[in-house]
């Protein structure tokens, strides 16, 4: 926290301690990475970019093909 905003990365997890979304933040704006990761292979299915609060740049995201790991 600076002044009262975020600034930096928050960071959440999932139940079992993996770690699900995080995304960076500069004085309470969205800017720089944000990636999201499977639940259950917590392998990364989603990433994009910001600048000042704006998507820019490139963004992948990964589709669940409905498989259900074995």
């Amino acid at each position: 926290m600076a002044d009262g905003k975020i600034n930096g990365v928050v960071k959440n997890y999932f139940r079992d301690g993996s770690l699900e979304p995080e995304k960076n933040y500069r004085m309470g704006i969205e800017h720089g990475s944000e990636q999201r990761y499977d639940s259950v292979t917590h392998e990364p299915m989603f990433e994009t970019h910001y600048v000042d609060g704006k998507k820019e740049g490139k963004e992948f995201e990964t589709v669940d093909n409905g498989n259900v790991p074995r």
